[in-house]
């Protein structure tokens, strides 16, 4: 059991953290910029990672699934059901339409998160939050998560310090309204390298922003040695690379250098990394990079779509099928960008269309080393449903049209 409760409680759920203290005395202070930016992000309406602006809401249409939400309802209701700490009760469960549902972090909490701890339920009540994830992820999908939470607690394991929040149920839980078949509701997991944000609209099931990562993905020692993450989604990424000729490499590499000091400040710090579309980004203006898919050999689309399987596989069968559909019937606007050597470690990928942002970076080694060059083991990725998608919006904007009566 951490202290988190009995510490992290005295501040009120929403205001920023003064400063993180670990069990070994060690204090990391928030600065008070990213707690703005943060906070502003996460209040300002909702409009979606677009090219300009302008979401393109024509893009999501509510298709069959094939798959009914009756399980995960009951799932979810069956731990809130075992939640009977009265003080749980008031963080574990909050309104849908609250901030806190846009308000992620993907290390040290900086502003108090709504929810409770895995680590501070009961095994028993553990047991039933993680059964209601597993269920609204492929057995691939909940396997990765898992394996991250482990590699969170190998890497505390190595560094020494952190320990608040570098152990397996170091990540908070919270749901968003009422879990139903016959309304929208979500929940949300937030910890270091894992941020989930379920949404749950009838049959319609997204788990974006879907970020997930390790700060080492591979253990070589320890009691956790031969543990590791992240293998697939470098490796097709590496594939997909190598198949570029030299002319599609001229438009596909946006900087041919990973180094810090070789990169935009935008592109090089210590927090997102290359990343663009991590916590505070809902509303990220980003035109088309990289080299459009349009061009591609048969051989060349096929090792695309391998590489976004890779992420889609971490969904379960029904809303895995639909998901590919809506990147397929968008392939020919589909970019493919690069930072560094497409075909060598430490490298940056983005995968960005109307229907699909996907962002793979080798990030800098944050317990390691203070140049802020990346590291080929330190993994972060992103996945997003751009033009107004993330958080279930379209699925919930089209329920409530549908619900708004005569």
């Amino acid at each position: 059991m951490t202290t988190w409760p009995r510490t992290y409680k005295k501040w009120k759920i929403g205001q920023p953290m003064p400063g993180l203290r670990t069990h070994h005395g060690f204090v990391v202070e928030v600065p008070q910029f990213l707690v703005d930016q943060l906070t502003e992000a996460a209040q300002a309406p909702f409009v979606g990672i677009t090219t300009d602006g302008n979401p393109r809401s024509e893009v999501w249409q509510m298709t069959p699934t094939g798959r009914s939400a009756t399980p995960i309802v009951d799932a979810a209701l069956d731990f809130l059901d075992s939640v009977d700490q009265p003080d749980y009760r008031a963080y574990i469960q909050q309104p849908l339409d609250s901030w806190h549902r846009r308000n992620w972090c993907n290390a040290l909490p900086i502003i108090m998160p709504a929810g409770v701890l895995l680590e501070d339920f009961t095994p028993r009540q553990r047991e039933k939050a993680l059964k209601m994830i597993g269920l609204c992820f492929s057995d691939q999908g909940y396997e990765l998560l898992r394996r991250t939470m482990r590699l969170n607690e190998a890497t505390g394991d190595i560094v020494n310090m952190f320990m608040d929040s570098w152990h397996e149920f170091g990540a908070f839980l919270t749901l968003f309204g009422e879990p139903s078949i016959d309304q929208p509701w979500a929940w949300q997991l937030q910890g270091t390298h894992i941020d989930i944000n379920c949404t749950i609209v009838g049959d319609q099931l997204s788990l974006e922003p879907l970020f997930l990562g390790a700060e080492i993905s591979e253990i070589e020692h320890g009691r956790f040695a031969g543990l590791s993450g992240y293998q697939e989604e470098e490796a097709a990424g590496l594939a997909l690379g190598a198949s570029l000729t030299e002319g599609q490499l001229e438009k596909a590499v946006l900087h041919p250098s990973m180094k810090a000091a070789d990169l935009p400040p935008e592109l090089a710090g210590p927090i997102d990394g290359r990343h663009l579309g991590g916590m505070g980004r809902d509303n990220l203006q980003h035109e088309y990079v990289g080299l459009c898919v349009s061009g591609f050999t048969d051989e060349q689309r096929t090792l695309l779509l391998q590489l976004v399987d890779v992420y889609l596989n971490r969904l379960p069968s029904g809303y895995r099928e639909q998901r590919r559909q809506q990147i397929v019937d968008h392939l020919s606007e589909t970019y493919v960008a690069y930072i560094g050597d497409p075909a060598a470690k430490p490298f940056y990928y983005l995968i960005q269309s109307p229907t699909v942002w996907i962002e793979f970076d080798h990030h800098p080694g944050l317990l390691f080393d203070d140049a802020w060059d990346p590291i080929p083991f330190h993994i972060h990725t992103i996945m997003r449903m751009p033009n107004g998608g993330d958080y279930g919006m379209a699925w919930i904007r089209d329920w409530e049209k549908a619900n708004s009566g005569p």
